[in-house]
């Protein structure tokens, strides 16, 4: 998260996570980062697929962003 040249694939994969980060709090926890990318996402495959989009607005499909706890093994909805 602290940015640098992590090679072409992790910078690829990085570069979608910096709006996440760059809207978190001043401490940018690793936590606060992975749960605002998460809601980000679904709203991402909302907009850019008309297919997924219409579904959602049809009541035929629903997108619930999700945090997994990896100590405890539960999944939090967003």
């Amino acid at each position: 998260m602290q940015g640098g040249n992590n090679g072409y694939n992790l910078n690829h994969l990085l570069s979608h996570v910096v709006p996440a980060l760059a809207d978190s709090q001043e401490s940018h926890s690793v936590n606060e980062v992975v749960r605002i990318n998460a809601v980000r996402n679904a709203e991402e495959l909302a907009s850019r697929s008309a297919i997924i989009g219409s579904a959602i607005e049809q009541g035929d499909c629903k997108i619930v962003p999700a945090y997994y706890h990896p100590g405890t093994g539960q999944v939090e909805s967003l």
